[in-house]
């Protein structure tokens, strides 16, 4: 089963992941990360704004935020079973806070 969460990651990723870049101790590298991080950040509010403007802020920013913590804890290990339960959870809290 696809999840929102994780369809916008694997569309816009470069090679090597956008988030561990962002962390890397080459200056050139490390903004080319961020820039990757912040057009997947507006790509995800502009897709939630086409359908819920007023919520797209905070809404993008649980997703991106969600997205990162998952990233973060799939670096430490953390059993795909996991991950995919917490991207569950997070859609459940996302079918919550989306209005109608």
């Amino acid at each position: 089963m696809r999840s929102p969460l994780t369809e916008p990651v694997t569309m816009m990723r470069p090679p090597g992941g956008i988030w561990a870049g962002t962390r890397c101790n080459d200056p050139e590298a490390r903004e080319l990360a961020r820039g990757f991080h912040v057009a997947a950040q507006a790509f995800m509010r502009g897709a939630i704004a086409a359908r819920y403007p007023q919520e797209a802020g905070h809404l993008a920013d649980f997703v991106c935020t969600t997205m990162v913590g998952m990233s973060a804890s799939a670096r430490h290990g953390q059993s795909l079973e996991r991950l995919l339960a917490t991207a569950r959870l997070a859609g459940v809290a996302l079918a919550q806070a989306i209005p109608g």
